[in-house]
């Protein structure tokens, strides 16, 4: 019988030479050892690597990234990995619903260069999404059933066009088309 790679694990080899915990460690955080806070190849980068970068230039993150961002495991839960770097460059965040922004406009790629960290305010880091041509909202949105120009001309035939008759021909809720008059939706397009 096969076992496991890891040192005095003793589990049944299951794929990757490791057995089934360690591969599923493996697999969701790069790294088979993640489950014991403080230990693997992931908290050995981010102390080696990361907080000793010297460079300008980005720095990818090498192991498992949750919805594009990097996390790792640390004390016994699953952090952002960004978002630990910068506490442990910065120090704690001004306030918990302050984020971890990235300079470079690469968060959602999992870059983690310190020195293109801060910590910013939900709005400051909306700002820099804008910036950065990372956000997605309006027609940007895969989900988006119009277009600027649509709801510029919607808006237009306020008082002029049944609402009703718009949201038909746009293909929009008769909620939506009024959301959008009274610029409830939509309503970046007037910054």
């Amino acid at each position: 019988m096969t076992i496991c790679s890891v040192d005095g694990c003793g589990g049944k080899h299951y794929c990757r030479s490791y057995c089934r915990k360690h591969y599923s460690r493996f697999k969701r955080y790069g790294d088979p050892l993640a489950g014991k806070a403080g230990t693997g190849e992931a908290l050995a980068f981010i102390k080696d690597v990361a907080l000793n970068f010297a460079g300008d230039g980005c720095l990818i993150w090498l192991f498992a990234c949750k919805n594009g961002y990097p996390d790792i495991y640390v004390g016994g839960k699953v952090v952002l990995a960004h978002r630990y770097i910068c506490t442990l460059t910065y120090g704690d965040p001004p306030t918990p619903q302050h984020h971890a922004a990235h300079s470079c406009g690469k968060g959602r790629d999992g870059y983690v260069n310190p020195k293109h960290l801060r910590w910013a305010t939900a709005k400051e880091n909306i700002a820099d999404k804008v910036i950065h041509g990372t956000d997605f909202r309006g027609e940007r949105n895969g989900r988006a059933k119009l277009r600027e120009a649509d709801v510029l001309l919607i808006r237009a035939a306020r008082g002029k066009k049944p609402t009703t008759a718009l949201a038909a021909k746009y293909g929009i809720s008769l909620v939506q088309a009024h959301n959008i008059q009274k610029r409830k939706a939509w309503r970046y397009l007037d910054a």
